[in-house]
């Protein structure tokens, strides 16, 4: 790892840290205590079996943008396995490895990185769609524009700051872009139409657990804010979007009636899940016996 990619890494841990110790500064761990005392773990269990389905339909909207021909069970091991690095690993570096294990069953290193990006750009897009819905609606109509309005800025002011890096790195992706809205449009609309089930069964997850700690919230706006929070935490400025996530939560669920600790408590009982989850992944993927490749 360069110099500078280190000072990215250690300047987004920074500001991951900072903003997480302002919100444990504003916290009653008191009531965050009770919180977790009174949470009935029915409902988590529940969201638990959602956000497994979710990853599950993560991993197949890669799979569909996979050209060579291979099992989906060999490619869902080789995501999973990139997935749960890419939770540890800064810089997306965890999650773009897939391109490492999926070369053993004879996939091009270039169209595994296409995959996920292509993945990942219909995954902001919708996202930003549906953030158009409820931020507006949420707060006043200015203020949700204000909203989104700063956040393309942001995006842009970044664009021009890494323009020369992304260059670099992606230009050859673009003509394969090009080529596949062309020859493969189909896939690219089940890919979008399979983004929005995943992210309304995130949603759902949420609404579970919010419901565990005897929260009743209507279940679209949580789906609806779910996405305009994921579309925040998206921005490269901390790690795995540590902080930014927990404390737009925080902001976004508050006109809704949810006080800060049961917010906070739902967030943090979803990063755990997914952090042991991750664990056991790595673990067990290297532990069981390794399946030859065949494709």
């Amino acid at each position: 790892m360069d110099r500078k990619r280190m000072l990215r890494s250690f300047l987004k841990v920074i500001v991951s840290l900072g903003i997480l110790l302002f919100i444990l500064f504003k916290v009653d761990f008191n009531l965050l205590f009770e919180a977790f005392e009174s949470l009935n773990w029915f409902y988590v269990v529940a969201a638990f079996i959602l956000l497994l389905m979710s990853l599950f339909v993560s991993g197949y909207c890669v799979f569909l943008f996979i050209p060579e021909r291979i099992r989906f069970d060999l490619f869902f091991k080789s995501y999973l396995l990139s997935w749960s690095y890419g939770l540890f690993l800064p810089g997306r570096l965890g999650e773009f490895s897939i391109a490492l294990f999926l070369k053993k069953y004879s996939v091009r290193y270039e169209n595994s990185i296409f995959a996920m990006i292509l993945d990942k750009l219909i995954t902001v897009f919708v996202l930003i769609l549906f953030s158009l819905f409820v931020l507006p609606e949420l707060f006043s109509f200015k203020i949700g524009i204000y909203l989104l309005v700063g956040f393309g800025i942001l995006v842009l002011v970044l664009f021009i700051i890494f323009k020369e890096w992304v260059v670099r790195r992606y230009m050859k992706y673009f003509g394969m872009f090009r080529n596949y809205i062309k020859n493969s449009s189909g896939l690219i609309i089940v890919n979008f139409l399979l983004t929005i089930f995943k992210w309304i069964v995130v949603g759902i997850a949420f609404w579970f657990i919010f419901r565990g700690f005897g929260f009743s919230i209507d279940l679209v706006t949580v789906v609806l804010l779910n996405m305009a929070i994921l579309l925040l935490s998206s921005l490269p400025i901390t790690i795995s979007g540590w902080g930014i996530r927990e404390g737009a939560a925080i902001v976004l669920y508050g006109p809704c009636g949810l006080i800060k600790e049961v917010v906070l408590a739902c967030y943090l009982i979803v990063r755990v899940f997914y952090y042991l989850l991750a664990v056991v992944l790595i673990g067990s993927l290297y532990v069981f016996k390794k399946e030859k490749p065949r494709g």
